[in-house]
């Protein structure tokens, strides 16, 4: 959730982790949104993960790809 205010703009998980530090680009994109404004919706991150975020369900194992290659 993105909510933005005259004073700040927030970026929060669904679990109410606050990600806006993560996020700058973000967070100056919402500069030109009006005030008031709450947006709900999923992101879609390609890339690293900021702040050591781990990404739900991502496996510890190398891609299959890779696995066994050095047999």
């Amino acid at each position: 959730m993105l909510a933005h205010d005259q004073e700040q703009t927030l970026l929060r998980s669904r679990h109410g982790t606050d990600l806006t530090p993560g996020f700058p680009e973000l967070v100056a994109a919402a500069a030109q949104l009006p005030y008031d404004v709450v947006l709900d919706g999923e992101l879609v991150h390609l890339g690293r993960w900021p702040l050591g975020l781990r990404v739900p369900g991502a496996a510890a194992e190398p891609p299959r790809g890779d696995r066994g290659a050095s047999r």
